[in-house]
Formats: structure tokens, C-alpha cells, sequence
């Protein structure tokens, strides 16, 4: 819900084929983005999702709408700020915080970035708004795909959730911090940040940037297998835990879980044995394959 002017912001557009958008046209779709009224784009995409890139040089609080869909849509668009805001505004700033995280594995540690920024007097690019200073930053965090979680975000070791928690970070000479960022969960969130000086002429930055955190890989196990010891050495025996043969059913479960170590073995060996779960993946039809 807010930009920089110095910055691009990016729109994300889904075709929703009800009322809740729980399902998706996944058709070819093409519609035209304005930004109070005025066209800053052409969207076209397939799959039921697609972003947009655009600018917007001043500052101010803008209306954001689509219009002249392909094919053409029942209803009005409608807007969604984070995970529960139906606010069609997006506010830009000629100064803030460009936070900058890249889409993880859940449970590593990512390095991402923290800039503080201003317009340049003659150019739409960002230039530094302090450097080689340290300053407390309030951070704070929210799930927007699935909509809720146990699991906060750790920033530099900090726990961050919805309640803002305040992190001291060094700003090098470009105005840049860098940060340190886990999930131990999968999903889309949105990270924020505020800084608020009234000691620095009153000067307020603010920033947000949306992440996914995916899982490290899949864990597939079935009933525990006879220990070596167990004299198992004839027909009547059954080789696979309750008495399943070939040709039976048997119970398979699959379980998504975290990052342990780089370079892990995607075996279930090594998958099923210390990674972490990660409760909130979601993902219908998973292929399943077998080898001999």
C-alpha cells in the first residue's frame, strides 16, 4: 500500500472467478492499470495471476484501479492492501525505506537489505537520506498467503510479528543496513518498516517488501520398516508393516519441511530426520512417481 517515487512499484493482478477470488480464471486475460485515472500500464497474463511494473514521479495518495479487462469482467476490480485492507489507495513518498528481501527457504537465514532513501532534486532515482549512522528501525510483519501462522519472522535475530519491535542497525555510507531474515514456515509475507525521529526534523521513512518462504523439500514416509534382528525368513512372514503384501494398499504420507544444512540429500533418510515442518505449504495435485 505505499511506494517511493525513486522506486518502481509492482502490482499484483489475479482474474477471480467468484465472489471470494478462492478460485482463479485461468484463462488469458488482458487489462489496463491506471493510477488516478491515468493508464500506467498494460497487464497480460495467463494462470489466473500476473504483476505489473510502473512509476509514479510525485508523491501523494493515488486511486488504483483496472479497467477495459479482455475478456471482460462481470464486476468492478477491487483492491487488497496486505492480508485484510480493501483500500484502493497506494500512497507514494519521495523518501523511505527500500527494504529489499529476497524469496527464501524456510528456516535458513537470508541475508537482505534496508535502505533509507530520498528523491534526487533532478533525476527519479533514489539517493541516500542518512549514512554512516546508527538508527532504531521498527519492523513488523504479516502473513498474506495463507492468511495466518505460529511462526514469526526473525530479523537479525529479532522476533517479528504484528507488534512493532525495535531494531538498532548500522547505515553505511550509501544508507544501507544489512539484514538478516527466517522463516521457519512456508507462505507469502509482508515485511514492514518505520523509522520516526522527531530529534531529525521530524523526518518519518517508511517501507515494506512481500517474500515467499518455501519449503526445502518434501518428506515421504511410510509404516517403519521390521528391525534387522526380526527373523523374517519365509512366507508367512509379513515383509511390510501390517501385514501388507504386493499388490495391497498402504499409507503414504507426505510432509513439507524446512532447511537443516546446504546441499542436504532430498532422500527421506535425511528429509525425515531433524528438518523442521512447515505447517502452512499448500499445494494440490503433487505428482507421485515410483522406480524399481
Amino acid at each position: 500500500g505505499s511506494g517511493l517515487t525513486c522506486n518502481p512499484e509492482t502490482v499484483t493482478l489475479q482474474a477471480c472467478a467468484n465472489s471470494l477470488c478462492s478460485t482463479l480464471y485461468t484463462g488469458a486475460v488482458s487489462t489496463v492499470v491506471r493510477l488516478e485515472g491515468q493508464a500506467v500500464g498494460t497487464a497480460s497474463f495467463s494462470g489466473g495471476s500476473g504483476s505489473l511494473l510502473f512509476s509514479q514521479p510525485t508523491g501523494g495518495t493515488f486511486s488504483l484501479d483496472a479497467v477495459g479487462t479482455v475478456p471482460p469482467a462481470i464486476n468492478n476490480s477491487r483492491c487488497q492492501l496486505g492480508a485484510t485492507s480493501t483500500s484502493c489507495g497506494i500512497s507514494f513518498a519521495d523518501s523511505g525505506l527500500l527494504l529489499q528481501v529476497p524469496n527464501l527457504l524456510a528456516g535458513k537465514l537470508t541475508p537482505a537489505t534496508i535502505s533509507a532513501v530520498r528523491k534526487s532534486d533532478n533525476a527519479l532515482q533514489c539517493v541516500p537520506a542518512f549514512a554512516d549512522v546508527d538508527r532504531q528501525v521498527q519492523f513488523t510483519s504479516t502473513y498474506v498467503d495463507p492468511a495466518g501462522g505460529s511462526e514469526s519472522v526473525l530479523v537479525n535475530g529479532s522476533s517479528v510479528g504484528s507488534s512493532a519491535s525495535n531494531i538498532t542497525l548500522h547505515f553505511d555510507s550509501n544508507g544501507t543496513a544489512p539484514l538478516q531474515v527466517r522463516y521457519d514456515d512456508a507462505g507469502l509475507l509482508n515485511l514492514s518498516a518505520r523509522y520516526s525521529d522527531n530529534g531529525d526534523e521530524g523526518l518519518v521513512l517508511n517501507g515494506a517488501d512481500q517474500f515467499v518462504s518455501k519449503p526445502y523439500g518434501l518428506c515421504l514416509q511410510t509404516a517403519s520398516t521390521l528391525s534387522a534382528s526380526t527373523d523374517c525368513s519365509d512366507a508367512s512372514c509379513a515383509l511390510f508393516p501390517g501385514g501388507i503384501r504386493a499388490g495391497d494398499s498402504f499409507p503414504l504420507t507426505i510432509r513439507a519441511v524446512g532447511w537443516e544444512s546446504d546441499n542436504e540429500p532430498l532422500t527421506a533418510a535425511q528429509l525425515c530426520s531433524g528438518n523442521i515442518t512447515t505447517a502452512n505449504f499448500r499445494l494440490a495435485d503433487i505428482g507421485l512417481s515410483s522406480t524399481v
